[in-house]
């Protein structure tokens, strides 16, 4: 069987799973001449990568990201992850209410390019923002426009926008933002091992259904009776299996790890009712 060797994206490794979150835990069976192998952890780790991707929104790794690639007709090998053009507030242009544009991933890294185009024209009829006037927090994936220099440049700016708010309408799907968004292999292990460390214990207990069958074979209980006559086996070893008690601890940690971090990158989550 032909396997995928190659490692996962964020620095988590097999050995590191095997060496210690797996130290003392068994994981060769008695009757089978090989241990679990690192292709199964691997995959746990692969697992465990695309769930914090979904669940916290970012990517292991920097990706290029391309507002309408697609309608665009850019090449597949330009981007990495497409999103739609999206609509802009109208504070955006009110002067003393400068409003926030957000991205749809985060932390950002680099705005590669930030302008404004009349939907199914080409870019010849799109106004392109210069960068300097963007501030952009890069921790919460956000920016504002702040037109600064010279004024020609605004005043075609202006015209720009007033052309496309006459009537006191705006078009959607106008504002493209082509930039780049993840962390780094680098920016996880300098400022992120909290979060490779609940990505440690992810991949962990995925492992524990099946280290649980290779200690007991499934079985939770055996016992036989003092003449040696009868011998009797269960299958009940608590919730999780004869590693309840260390899953039950991993579980917990994970959590905590998982929620620590993201209050602190993404901010406390509130609803009002």
């Amino acid at each position: 069987m032909a396997v995928d060797q190659t490692p996962g994206k964020s620095p988590v490794r097999a050995e590191e799973i095997r060496e210690g979150h797996l130290y003392g835990v068994l994981i060769q069976a008695q009757t089978e001449p090989k241990e679990l192998p690192d292709w199964f952890i691997t995959n746990q780790i692969r697992a465990a990568e695309d769930h914090y991707e979904h669940e916290l929104q970012l990517f292991f790794g920097v990706k290029r990201v391309k507002s309408d690639p697609q309608g665009r007709e850019l090449a597949t090998d330009t981007y990495d992850v497409a999103v739609p053009a999206t609509d802009y507030d109208r504070d955006f242009f009110t002067e003393g209410r400068w409003g926030w544009h957000y991205f749809d991933y985060r932390p950002i890294v680099e705005v590669e390019s930030f302008f404004f185009s009349y939907p199914g024209t080409d870019r010849a009829q799109s106004y392109e923002v210069p960068t300097k006037w963007l501030r952009i927090d890069y921790k919460l994936g956000r920016c504002q426009l702040f037109p600064t220099t010279g004024p020609a440049v605004i005043a075609t700016f202006n015209a720009w926008v007033m052309s496309v708010l006459a009537g006191g309408r705006g078009l959607p799907q106008s504002l493209f933002v082509d930039y780049k968004a993840g962390l780094s292999q680098e920016e996880l292990l300098r400022n992120h091992q909290d979060l490779l460390e609940a990505l440690r214990i992810n991949a962990t207990l995925g492992c524990f259904p099946t280290l649980t069958n290779v200690r007991t074979s499934g079985l939770g209980s055996r016992s036989l009776s003092m003449d040696g006559l009868s011998r009797s086996e269960g299958f009940g070893a608590g919730k999780y299996g004869t590693y309840s008690g260390i899953i039950e601890q991993y579980k917990e940690r994970e959590k905590e790890l998982t929620k620590s971090w993201r209050d602190a990158e993404k901010g406390v989550i509130s609803i009002i009712l």
